[in-house]
């Protein structure tokens, strides 16, 4: 389990390796508090890209391309924790042609991650299937509230 994984504690105090405290929200079984609740709270720092195809490429090709070699290299990243890949099912009507999601433990993982080798070639390849000025990025520290397991 990554170090950024909250798990609760006999007094439900919630710390990670960072040392940030978060309040647990223990869930309620017929009224009454759950004596074991399951609860986790992850928060990590994860950067968010929405990409537009390079000219020049269909959005089938900018698929196929994303997907394949780019996927392969992504996924080799020092201290990436999670990596997703959003296609919308209708490409025709939507402003973007994908949306890339790149976990980490902290902004410095991130920072570590892209300065090291596999960085520079991802970003390389990046280049040459993305139109990277039409394609904002955001850094940002995701709190997740809610994971139903039902």
């Amino acid at each position: 389990m990554p170090s950024t994984w909250y798990t609760q504690s006999d007094n439900w105090e919630l710390k990670n390796t960072t040392g940030r405290m978060l309040t647990c929200h223990v869930p309620r079984v017929g009224g009454e508090t759950a004596k074991t609740p399951r609860v986790v709270v992850w928060v990590v720092f994860k950067l968010v890209q929405l990409l537009t195809r390079d000219p020049d490429l269909s959005h089938d090709e900018f698929v196929t391309r994303w997907h394949g070699d780019h996927a392969e290299i992504a996924e080799s990243l020092p201290n990436l924790r999670k990596y997703t890949v959003s296609v919308p099912s209708r490409p025709d009507r939507s402003e973007y042609d994908g949306v890339a999601e790149l976990y980490f433990e902290s902004e410095d993982a991130m920072k570590a991650a892209f300065g090291s080798e596999i960085g520079h070639e991802l970003t390389d390849d990046f280049e040459t299937f993305v139109d990277v000025d039409e394609s904002p990025t955001l850094y940002v520290e995701e709190d997740v509230r809610l994971v139903k397991t039902d």
